[in-house]
């Protein structure tokens, strides 16, 4: 079966690039979490002044604890 990802092309203004943050992860973590939920767990994260990576390991140590049976991986990507 192909793959659809879920992918979305806009500028980002200088202004708006302050937190902004691409979130790719495979479908173990899709399984459990829609894309906001996932965007919500990373974003709560980077609040507690966690970097990028410790925001993607906390969201795949979500997605395990939430019951995921599947590959778990994730990567955020500070665009700042």
């Amino acid at each position: 079966m192909p793959c659809a990802p879920t992918t979305t092309s806009r500028a980002i203004s200088a202004a708006e690039r302050q937190g902004a943050f691409a979130l790719l992860a495979s479908d173990g973590v899709w399984e459990v979490f829609s894309n906001e939920r996932a965007c919500m767990l990373v974003i709560g994260a980077l609040a507690e002044g966690r970097s990028a990576h410790d925001a993607a390991e906390a969201l795949c140590e979500a997605a395990l604890a939430k019951g995921s049976d599947d590959n778990v991986a994730a990567v955020v990507v500070m665009l700042s």
